[in-house]
């Protein structure tokens, strides 16, 4: 049974009463200079309201310094305050982006791995519990493109009867393109995420905490040739959701 998410049911309740409501009053008024100023300004409402329904997730980080994290709380647009439950502390987490001064997607395998391991040679004998992963962004456009030439192949021997010239060289070409798009994964965007866990009895010792983290992390890291800086905002929201939570489909490690 497919389980309707509140946002859709929202969103499906909001466009109901909006006809409603604008069938009942508007079919009793004719449409003329008078009454078509409040027909624009219904339907500039309706869509101010159909954009926050649709963007909520992404317009609260970006204007709210503290908003709910499924269980967890983000404040100051940055630090992510856990309670658990049985638990009589409170666990904080920052997170820090290094992204290297040489385009990831130009860097081979070996020397991404390599700066990860640096990564995580600075963070021995540190204070605080910290990991470090490589996340990419990839291409989907560049995947679907595979999808497509692989279907197409697929059609191309489906319906071939008697292999033609034909169609031998139109398959050899699309396993040629399908090589050449093997090889070569498309990273957008590359870069390593730092996270820092914190414990405390009260959300401002931890937050005290997880800043001075970040500033002595920050100090090891200036010596990459890479910028580092503190992940906020929507982009912190869609990396948590992903790194503590493993919900979010676009990001791969």
């Amino acid at each position: 049974m497919m389980r309707i998410s509140p946002k859709l049911l929202l969103l499906i309740l909001y466009v109901f009463l909006f006809i409603l409501l604008f069938s009942q009053i508007f079919s009793q008024l004719p449409l003329n200079e008078i009454t078509i100023p409040y027909v624009v300004l219904i339907l500039v409402l309706f869509l101010v309201g159909l954009a926050l329904i649709l963007g909520w997730d992404y317009i609260i980080p970006l204007i709210f310094r503290s908003y709910r994290l499924g269980e967890c709380k983000v404040e100051d647009k940055k630090y992510i305050i856990c309670r658990y439950k049985n638990s009589p502390e409170v666990t904080g987490y920052v997170m820090l982006k290094i992204v290297p001064s040489m385009p990831i997607a130009d860097m081979p395998k070996e020397r991404r791995e390599s700066m990860l391991q640096s990564i995580q040679g600075l963070l021995k004998g540190a204070q605080y519990e910290a990991v470090v992963a490589y996340v990419a962004m990839r291409d989907r456009y560049h995947e679907n493109i595979i999808k497509r030439l692989e279907a197409e192949k697929q059609r191309l021997l489906a319906i071939a009867r008697k292999e033609t010239l034909s169609i031998r060289e139109t398959i050899k070409r699309i396993d040629t393109e399908l090589q050449i798009l093997r090889q070569v994964p498309v990273i957008l965007e590359g870069f390593y995420i730092a996270l820092i866990r914190e414990y405390g009895t009260s959300p401002d010792e931890v937050k005290i905490n997880l800043e001075a983290d970040s500033r002595a992390l920050s100090a090891k890291l200036e010596g990459l040739s890479a910028e580092v800086k503190i992940v906020e905002g929507e982009e912190l929201r869609e990396l948590a959701n992903y790194l503590l939570f493993g919900s979010v489909v676009q990001l791969s490690l």
